[in-house]
């Protein structure tokens, strides 16, 4: 799958994240189609996408700007809340997306979640002093709503029926929104994450309070076992980003 196909009869290239959906179709479809013995094996698992995959998006934090115009945003555009909650989180976007309002403690300031990884599942994220009255609105929107999810939109074709985000949804979301606030368009949904960790670097964070937040893997016996960190601890670090 070289990222090369044809339409009225020249030739077009297909980006990386297309060519990822569309294998991924197909080899839904051909396991389909086996399990229900309509083909003998399922060719779409016989390739894989060529090595020109492996090159990686660049990923840079946001900068002071384009922050502000974030800020200066919410409650207009509709992307510019979720992406300082994840500026100020470090969840990833997919896992914004799947939150649930009864993992949500507004109170003690933490939320329950996270996917991918041992260390990234169901771990503890603090609640930073400046996103929480954002929180706090989806929240009783969701409440409101009767979701189950903490952030939900309107149906575009039916302004009075509302859905919970999905990654599709919220990538288009922002890829729309950065054009049309000035926001570099060469951001990508893994840069909130970036930018989290990069300014929680910048503050002086402790080093096991980041790894925590954005679950990634503590290699330290001492830490990873012995050591056991509160909600509160998490929330005093999380804090010291201004």
């Amino acid at each position: 799958m070289n990222g090369t196909a044809i339409r009225y009869g020249q030739p077009i290239k297909i980006s990386v994240i297309s060519r990822v959906k569309l294998k991924f179709l197909y080899n839904q479809l051909f396991d389909y189609a086996v399990q229900n013995e309509y083909v003998p094996q399922n060719i779409s698992r016989m390739f894989s996408i060529d090595s020109e995959i492996i090159v990686q998006h660049e990923h840079f934090p946001y900068t002071e700007e384009e922050l502000n115009l974030l800020w200066n945003n919410v409650g207009v555009c509709e992307a510019a809340d979720l992406l300082l909650i994840q500026c100020y989180s470090g969840w990833r976007s997919q896992e914004l997306c799947k939150l649930k309002v009864a993992d949500v403690h507004l109170e003690e300031r933490w939320i329950e979640g996270g996917i991918k990884t041992k260390s990234g599942k169901h771990r503890q994220v603090p609640i930073h002093k400046k996103i929480l009255p954002l929180i706090k609105r989806r929240y009783e929107q969701a409440q409101e709503l009767g979701s189950e999810y903490l952030f939900n939109h309107p149906y575009e074709r039916w302004p009075d029926r509302w859905t919970h985000y999905t990654y599709d949804y919220f990538s288009n979301l922002f890829m729309e929104t950065f054009p049309a606030l000035g926001i570099n368009p060469e951001h990508r949904g893994h840069d909130g994450r970036v930018h989290f960790v990069t300014v929680a670097k910048k503050y002086n964070l402790d080093e096991y309070a980041i790894k925590r937040i954005v679950g990634h893997a503590i290699k330290d016996l001492t830490e990873r076992v012995y050591t056991k960190r509160s909600v509160d601890w998490l929330v005093q670090e999380i804090d010291k980003i201004v």
